[in-house]
């Protein structure tokens, strides 16, 4: 999701091919047709199956859906963002980056800025500014419903349906936390070496993320909840 900013002047202008363009746009056609052809779409042969047929796996084979899933989501949609950034690169035009090791976020606020980049900021310009500006004499209620709509909104611009919503609803609520523990959470992780905190954040991350795809993934909300509780159990 490009901006027209950056988009269009380029468009404008005449692009001689350059073999370090074509060099470097191959290899990222390459590398993105690796991470989708080899990692995304051989994940989703076991996590189809498991989805398919919840019933029938228990535990540990759940949760290794689930995470695999998480992988296949990320290995899938920057795959495809390499693909095309790759492509224009070829003709001279250079796209803004889409991914930037989200699994490496250490918060949810961090993971969104790692993660479809594009899709993100292009809602926290046009729809969180906007309620936030709107409701600019509420200050922190409007920061809250900014977050809440516009998380909601992400998870319904992949899909009309109540999965698609608690999977958004999820995103907003562990926002909202994160603003509003913030300081409290800062002072609470100094006590701890700062590695061991690192590790504790990402893996936290990366846990919350991989629970919210459940929903992201589920057929219906009676799979997802079947799925959940396969899951713990």
């Amino acid at each position: 999701i490009e901006r027209a900013g950056n988009l269009i002047p380029q468009l404008n202008k005449f692009n001689r091919l350059e073999y370090k363009n074509i060099a470097a746009g191959f290899r990222l056609i390459l590398w993105g047709l690796f991470k989708k052809t080899v990692i995304a779409d051989n994940f989703s042969y076991y996590v189809d199956l498991t989805y398919s047929n919840t019933s029938q796996f228990e535990g540990f084979q759940i949760i290794l859906a689930c995470i695999f899933f998480s992988f296949q989501v990320y290995a899938d949609f920057s795959g495809y963002s390499d693909i095309a950034i790759g492509s224009a690169k070829i003709i001279g035009i250079n796209l803004m980056d889409n991914f930037k090791a989200p699994f490496r976020a250490k918060s949810i606020n961090e993971f969104w800025k790692r993660f479809h980049i594009s899709l993100y900021s292009w809602l926290m310009d046009y729809v969180y500014n906007t309620i936030v500006i709107y409701l600019r004499y509420h200050k922190e209620k409007a920061i809250i419903s900014g977050i809440g709509i516009t998380l909601i909104l992400s998870g319904l611009w992949h899909g009309a349906g109540w999965t698609f919503l608690i999977y958004g609803l999820c995103h907003a609520i562990a926002l909202i936390f994160e603003y509003l523990t913030k300081k409290y959470r800062k002072k609470a992780l100094k006590i701890l070496p700062n590695t061991f905190v690192n590790c504790l954040t990402i893996c936290a991350t990366f846990s919350f993320f991989t629970f919210s795809l459940i929903f992201f993934r589920s057929p219906d909300l009676t799979t997802a909840i079947m799925v959940i509780k396969k899951g713990l159990l």
